[in-house]
């Protein structure tokens, strides 16, 4: 049951440090505008969240379970001079937005290296206490008797991503501005990525995520625990379009999928089940954003979904998805 209370705000400092390298490469200025590397502040607010699925099989046809966490939403300020960038943020309480949804908790550090061809990024989250997205399929009324979803506070899911991706049309197309505003695009470019990355998931709960006794599975038995490391290669495209007549507008997107093969763990009551069995997965990346970016004032809102596919024998899977929204504006100092 969730208490009808606000909860303390989970405050933290989320490092994000972001280096681009002082000595430019060539690029086509037809195509890009440099800016200069000196201070600026810009003010955001984002929501994230986290989705945990399990398919799998049973004599009575296939079922899943949907985990989401509640909204995560931080306030900050992101600061950059010269080649540092330090984000600095706050969490507001989750039961704010919706208490049936139970509390949920999040932690994050990251840091990204941008250089005009290369990106190299890794970050480590925690999420802790999901709801089950689809309770009525397994629960029938239980949300009209209970006013509330299904709730696993001791259900938590761990995750570290290090990866390279590597822009194969670096002079036309700019990866700083499209991720960060620290350039302008000033024409459409479509840029090629290929990178690779390694995927660290653990997923841990003190008892069976399946709510119900009337399905007997694997997944029925008390301990939940789930570790895999996954090696992927990925190749996608990043696209941006300038807008209007001064080209200060502007949308970019990108699509980056992956393949995968995994090394996956599981125990059950503390009996491993599988242990370091390799298997097929899938990784994917999804980015849409849309501002306006000046010498001066930059402003953006965007999307961004990661995530990793782990399988398992008879056709189980587990499917790890974070999403985030973002909407930032700032003004760039100096000449």
């Amino acid at each position: 049951m969730v208490k009808k209370s606000w909860t303390i705000a989970w405050v933290f400092m989320l490092f994000n440090g972001t280096i681009m390298a002082q000595s430019r490469p060539d690029y086509n200025p037809k195509y890009i505008e440099t800016y200069p590397n000196s201070l600026y502040i810009a003010p955001y607010l984002e929501t994230k969240g986290n989705v945990l699925r399990l398919d799998y099989q049973t004599l009575q046809g296939s079922r899943s379970l949907n985990y989401l966490s509640n909204f995560i939403v931080t306030s900050g300020f992101r600061f950059r001079y010269k080649w540092a960038n330090l984000q600095v943020g706050a969490h507001l309480p989750s039961k704010r937005f919706n208490e049936t949804l139970g509390t949920s908790k999040n932690f994050g550090i990251g840091l990204n290296i941008v250089q005009r061809w290369f990106n190299f990024y890794t970050k480590y989250e925690t999420y802790e206490g999901f709801y089950l997205q689809n309770t009525d399929d397994w629960l029938g009324d239980y949300r009209n008797q209970n006013n509330q979803y299904y709730l696993r506070p001791d259900l938590t899911t761990k995750s570290l991503v290090t990866g390279v991706n590597f822009l194969l049309n670096s002079r036309r197309f700019s990866a700083p501005a499209a991720i960060f505003q620290f350039e302008r695009q000033k024409k459409t470019a479509l840029g090629f990525v290929v990178g690779v990355n390694h995927t660290f998931n653990r997923i841990s709960a003190d008892s069976s995520l399946v709510p119900t006794s009337n399905i007997d599975t694997l997944t029925r038995l008390s301990r939940t625990f789930l570790e895999s490391h996954t090696l992927g290669l990925q190749c996608g495209l990043m696209l941006t379009v300038p807008l209007f007549q001064k080209k200060m507008w502007y949308i970019t997107s990108s699509i980056i999928p992956g393949y995968s093969v995994q090394k996956v763990k599981t125990q059950i009551n503390y009996a491993n089940l599988l242990d370091g069995n390799i298997y097929n997965g899938f990784t994917n990346e999804f980015r849409f954003g849309a501002g306006y970016n000046a010498r001066r004032w930059f402003a953006s809102a965007g999307l961004l979904s990661t995530g990793n596919t782990i399988s398992l024998k008879d056709g189980q899977r587990f499917i790890v998805q974070n999403a985030y929204l973002r909407f930032s504006a700032g003004f760039r100092f100096g000449k």
